[in-house]
């Protein structure tokens, strides 16, 4: 897959190529002739043996762009997932498939609060294993200062991780009160754990290693540990010491 910026007077696009032969089948018969909200608008073309798709992204920035030199917070890490299962809700009004959607943080477009995403019809990646990618992330990214973001991004990874999960599963996480959450954890003296005890404000901004556990008995050092591993350059997708461990004192 080859992508190129192209502007000219009036507008931005994104071109991606592909290799095989361009055909203009449903796919692109339903995005030209229905405006499915959160895709980005595109037209097709042939060049040789190729097929090229041009995404409309004028007046937008890219996902990595956006949050390259500042984090990504609660509300707005919510609004992401809101807006993604909704766009997957539409297309199946349409025919088309979620396994088409680029969840790359290079190929999802932002703008005035909205986010937006490539359909690629010769694309064919199970949305499962793109999500699974695009939830480290959010790890990598998370508002260190906003706990709700923390336990957000650390949840959605924990159910990526899982062998068959669906995106069912996003959904119902997504209908979880993290505010309300945060403080019942805090009212009864539980959530934030760190050797010395519990976590309190000021061990949490004085970036020390801090270590969430669950009931069930998982946890990981977030702030100390996920700095160390994003601190290595990788590809994407390629983050395989981000672990979870299992307090073995746990019954």
């Amino acid at each position: 897959m080859k992508t190129e910026v192209k502007r000219n007077l009036d507008k931005t696009y994104l071109l991606i190529e592909e290799a095989g032969i361009y055909e203009e089948d449903y796919q692109m018969h339903m995005l030209r002739e229905n405006k499915i909200p959160g895709l980005l608008e595109v037209r097709g073309r042939g060049a040789g043996e190729n097929s090229q798709y041009y995404y409309d992204i004028s007046c937008k920035v890219s996902m990595k762009t956006k949050y390259e030199k500042i984090p990504i917070g609660y509300e707005e890490l919510k609004a992401f997932l809101y807006q993604l299962l909704t766009v997957m809700k539409e297309m199946k009004k349409y025919f088309l498939s979620e396994n088409k959607v680029i969840l790359n943080p290079e190929f999802i477009y932002y703008e005035k609060g909205v986010f937006f995403f490539c359909f690629l019809p010769r694309y064919a990646k199970e949305t499962t294993n793109e999500f699974r990618h695009l939830a480290e992330y959010f790890v990598s990214r998370a508002e260190y200062q906003e706990k709700e973001c923390v336990f957000l991004a650390y949840e959605l990874h924990k159910i990526s991780m899982q062998e068959n999960y669906s995106m069912k599963q996003i959904q119902m996480l997504m209908e979880t009160d993290w505010k309300e959450q945060m403080e019942q954890l805090r009212s009864q003296q539980k959530g934030y754990v760190t050797e010395e005890g519990i976590l309190d404000e000021t061990g949490w901004e004085a970036g020390e290693n801090i270590v969430l556990r669950e009931k069930d008995g998982w946890f990981v050092e977030w702030k100390k540990h996920t700095k160390k591993i994003f601190s290595k350059k990788k590809k994407w997708g390629e983050w395989d010491e981000l672990e979870m461990f299992r307090d073995d004192d746990t019954v």
